[in-house]
């Protein structure tokens, strides 16, 4: 599991539908993202504040409750575009995670399969793999 020492405070749930798409993150990028705590204002929410490198600071978060498959995708989902953005700023492509079937065409997308948290290609639908299992051969 993903363990960084600005973690230590996070919100237990959180964290843990937050290590598949941060093992995810750094096995394909070379960021290592930080957190920040923050007041989450919404009953029933839980966040954090990720932070990466040309990108800065982007609240995330989970539904208390919800299925941890639905939390891993939400979290997949919402942290898509500060990579993209984080890549950008450092001059590379922002396709994140790029999909193996179409490179440098269009970033996969998480969804929920099979009572999992999955990437699939948005075009063919196929599923890639589920989360925590990218590999640096995709690395941008």
């Amino acid at each position: 599991m993903y363990r960084s020492a600005r973690m230590t405070s996070m919100d237990a749930g959180l964290e843990a539908a937050l290590a598949p798409v941060l093992a995810d993150l750094t096995s394909t990028t070379s960021f290592t993202p930080e957190f920040e705590e923050m007041d989450w204002p919404l009953n029933g929410m839980v966040g954090t504040l990720l932070v990466l490198p040309n990108a800065g600071g982007a609240g995330i978060s989970i539904t208390r409750g919800a299925g941890r498959t639905d939390q891993v995708v939400s979290l997949a989902d919402q942290a898509q575009e500060w990579v993209a953005e984080a890549l950008r700023g450092s001059g590379r492509s922002p396709v994140w995670p790029e999909c193996p079937g179409h490179p440098d065409s269009h970033p996969l997308r998480p969804a929920a399969r099979s009572g999992a948290a999955t990437w699939a290609c948005p075009s063919s639908q196929d599923e890639i793999g589920p989360t925590d299992t990218l590999t640096s051969e995709s690395r941008p």
